[in-house]
This record gives structure tokens, sequence and C-alpha cells, in this order.
């Protein structure tokens, strides 16, 4: 590097006070310079035959990818702590969170900015009445990225309230609840519907209902047309109208019964038991579903190295398993037991072999089939359905 940067410096010096003998002697310095580039760096690549000096430019005359990705983390850091100070409550503090999650889906609880050089901590209380924060025990099923916590197969045991910390910095709480509600199944606009429900004003009472989507799963094979799916949960908030100016047009709430959106500006589940009783009689809050959006995909297969198998086998959950004793006529609705750490809906094995939703409805009579929250549907069961069921994703197998 040290080469470079006295050939650079030698060129200016020719270029200040021999302008007249540039075409010959510059000429040939750019040359050599480019000669000896070449035989460190290779030749360059890309439109315009440039080196790929990675984003930012940060290193002359190759920058590096891992520069690269820092300045990015830290400039989505400050873009972070911008929109965090614009949310600060009245009460100057950061606003608490309402999560919602499936049984056995995944829960994405978030954090407050965490700066490249930082580690959030995560303490966890079982009520929001009796708050009683303890350091949040290690599990399985649960994964702490840099900005949010991860709970996968979330469980009712799951449910509570949780809080990050980084140093003496304190996160707002962030509410889980965990459900097992019904839902309407939606397609998205590229498909024949039905659609996803619009978000609804309620003029009268000041409030918005609307559906909260999260992201993609992943796909459910690769090599050829799988199915993907996202949660769209039922929340209500105040309308923007009244948030913005405190009035709206129609008939004013009770202070107490808006009060709890202070500290929730986001919102509240739709069914929340932390919602005013004023505010689920509402039918429009009451009556609607949460939303369950089913996709197609089909993406390549990818080709996995020695290196990210032994990563897998090294840190995979283990195996889990579960016996359901079910009554013959009854309806039984089989869930996955364990995780593999991935957002992807399985496929599920009988008698070892692996059974499309078509083939289980096709060889049971209509009576078995996969649900949009990933499960397998025996209705009615009969003691000919005795067996081992086995969810199968790309990377391990739990077994019922």
């Amino acid at each position: 590097m040290s080469d470079y940067k006295i050939i650079l410096i030698f060129i200016l010096i020719i270029f200040t006070f021999s302008h007249g003998n540039f075409n010959k002697k510059i000429h040939n310095k750019v040359k050599e310079l480019r000669r000896r580039s070449i035989k460190i760096y290779g030749e360059p690549k890309g439109k315009g035959k440039q080196w790929d000096v990675g984003k930012g430019q940060l290193e002359y005359p190759h920058g590096t990818q891992q520069k690269a990705v820092i300045a990015s983390l830290w400039s989505s850091y400050y873009d972070c702590c911008a929109r965090q100070l614009d949310s600060v409550t009245a009460h100057g503090s950061l606003p608490s969170q309402a999560v919602v999650a499936y049984q056995g889906a995944v829960a994405r609880l978030p954090c407050m900015c965490v700066s490249p050089a930082e580690r959030a901590s995560w303490e966890y209380s079982k009520s929001i009445k009796n708050l009683s924060f303890t350091p949040l025990e290690d599990k399985d099923t649960i994964v702490e990225e840099r900005d949010a916590l991860l709970i996968y197969n979330a469980a009712t045991d799951d449910a509570g309230v949780y809080s990050c910390q980084i140093g003496s910095s304190v996160s707002g709480l962030v509410l889980l609840e965990v459900v097992d509600d019904d839902y309407n199944v939606v397609k998205p606009e590229t498909s024949h519907g039905p659609y996803a429900s619009p978000p609804r004003t309620l003029d009268n009472q000041g409030l918005t209902v609307f559906s909260s989507w999260a992201p993609w799963s992943e796909c459910s094979t690769c090599g050829g047309v799988g199915r993907r799916r996202r949660y769209g949960m039922c929340y209500v908030k105040i309308a923007e109208n009244k948030a913005d100016n405190g009035t709206n047009k129609g008939e004013q709430l009770l202070t107490e019964d808006t009060k709890i959106f202070e500290d929730f500006p986001g919102g509240l589940p739709c069914r929340s038991e932390n919602l005013p009783a004023s505010l689920l009689s509402i039918p429009e809050v009451r009556g609607r579903r949460n939303e369950i959006m089913m996709g197609l995909c089909k993406i390549p297969c990818k080709n996995t190295s020695k290196q990210d198998l032994d990563v897998f086998l090294t840190q995979r959950p283990s195996i889990a398993r579960n016996i359901v004793f079910a009554r013959a006529g009854q309806t039984v609705k089989l869930q996955c037991p364990g995780t593999t750490l991935v957002d992807q809906p399985p496929s599920w094995r009988v008698l070892g072999a692996r059974a499309a939703a078509r083939a289980l409805a096709a060889g049971s009579g209509g009576r078995a089939s996969i649900d949009a929250r990933d499960r397998l549907v025996l209705a009615p069961a009969v003691p000919a359905d005795t067996d081992v069921y086995r969810p199968v994703s790309n990377s391990t197998i739990g077994s019922k």
C-alpha cells in the first residue's frame, strides 16, 4: 500500500511542474501503476472495467466487503435512532409494543436500536399486571438476533412481557400473546382471491382496525412449486386523524378507554385481554378475524457445503416427540412438536412416505388435510389413523 502512495504523489508532482511532458511521462507512470495493480488484485471486473472496491470504496485501491457491511450496519443504526427519537412518547419513554402469534408460529420481538458494537440482553416477566423481570432463560426455540428476539414454535408458556437492555438503556415493554383463534385464509392480489381485508376506520369511536402482516415464510420446497404463508393479525389503534389533533368527527371515547394506547401507540391485538371491555365489545373489533395468506413459490435448490452441514449438525435443536391420545370420531390436529429454527412450512410423512396435501385428502377420502398453520388435520380420526407422523423440513425431522 505504501508503494502506491509514493507513486501517486510522484505523478501529482510531475503533473504540476512538467505539464508539457504529460502525454509521455504520465502515461508511462499510469501504465506502470495499472500493471502493478493487476499483478496484485487481478484484472478489473464489471462494466467500465472498474475494480470491485466494495460499497463506499472504503479503502484504496481495493475495498473490502467486510468494511462495506460494517458501514451499512452503522448507517442502518443511525437511521433507526432517528426513527426511535421520533417515536418517544409524551412521557419521555420509548413506546411499548404488542406482538401476537399463533401457537407453533414464529414470534419476532423487536428491541430498540442496537449498534454493531453493542449486544442486547433480554428479561422476562410472566404478567404485565405484576411486573417482576428475571433474565431470560435459554431455550432451544429462542434465537437472539442483533435487534430482535425470535421465538420459534411459540407456545402459551412463552406469553408474557419482554424487555431488552443495552447497558443502562432499557427498551419499551414488548407484550407477547400466543393465541389459537379462528382465522380466514386469503390469497395475494396476484391470485383469484379471497383477498386480505383492508384497514377500517371507525369514525364514531376514533379507532382503526387493521391487519399487521408478518413477512413471508420461506418456501416449503426447492426445485419445484412449493407453498409459503404469512400471518395477518388483527389490531386496533387510535385513528391517525384523532392521534394527530386529538379529535374525531363522532362520539368521543372516554379517556380511560384509550389511555392504554399512550403506551401502545402501534395498537393492541383485537382480542387482547389488555383491551378495555368497551373496546372489545365493538362489533368491528370483536368480529374481525386474523388472516393467513397462502401463496405459491418456486426457488432453486442450493448445494450444501460440508462446512454448512457441520454447523447445522452442531447447532440444530434436539428432535422433539409428542404422543397424542384421541377418541375415534373427534377432530385431531397434529402440530410439529419441535423446530428447525427456520420459518418454513413442513411436509408430513406417514408410514415413511411424504404426504402432500392433495394426496392426503385423496387417500383418506377427504378426512386428512394440511391447514394454513401447517397442522395435519384428521377429521374425524379413526382407529386406522394410529401411526407415526413426521413433519419434515429441509433440515430436521420431528415425530408424533
